[in-house]
């Protein structure tokens, strides 16, 4: 990426990938900041990095420019990794905020036998030869990521006692 933006064709290519990587780089924060230790990891990828933005972008690479959108400047705003080309922002790739799951209950923890019994709990709600059906009849012409997160998201639906038909889904009255 960094070599497109070292030679665009004009102003407005360099800006859609600027906007493109920090994009990808956002993406990329958002899906691992969860994982344990995920910001030594993100340290060692980011010096690479920071080194060929440095070598062939070189003195384009600013410390100051325009002002953040809130949400950048919420996630990256302390960053002082941060840097700007033509007053657009460059995001930091090892700057990485770990946050904790949402929405997962604190005793669901497969390295302790309560823990191992919870989950096992919370999953007798799943209707197994349904799942099995899911399994074997994988919708066609799609990726196995997607078949995949087809039955996370039945599995999901089952536990959290809800129903989804046409597209919408309800929480089932029993």
């Amino acid at each position: 990426m960094a070599e497109k933006i070292k030679f665009p064709a004009d102003k407005f290519k360099e800006h859609k990938f600027i906007m493109d990587y920090n994009s990808y780089v956002m993406g990329v924060h958002n899906y691992y900041r969860i994982a344990t230790h995920v910001s030594q990891d993100f340290t060692e990828i980011g010096f690479p990095v920071k080194r060929t933005m440095k070598c062939r972008l070189g003195q384009r690479l600013k410390r100051e420019g325009n002002t953040l959108p809130p949400f950048v400047q919420q996630m990256y705003g302390k960053s002082r990794q941060l840097r700007y080309i033509r007053g657009l922002f460059v995001l930091p790739v090892s700057y990485v905020q770990t946050r904790p799951p949402k929405h997962r209950p604190r005793d669901w923890c497969v390295y302790t036998p309560e823990g191992r019994a919870a989950v096992h709990k919370a999953l007798e709600k799943v209707n197994i030869p349904i799942l099995h059906y899911l399994m074997e009849h994988p919708v066609r012409n799609e990726s196995i990521e997607y078949n995949d997160n087809r039955l996370v998201l039945y599995c999901a639906l089952s536990v959290a006692g809800a129903s989804c038909h046409g597209g919408r889904c309800r929480e089932l009255t029993t």
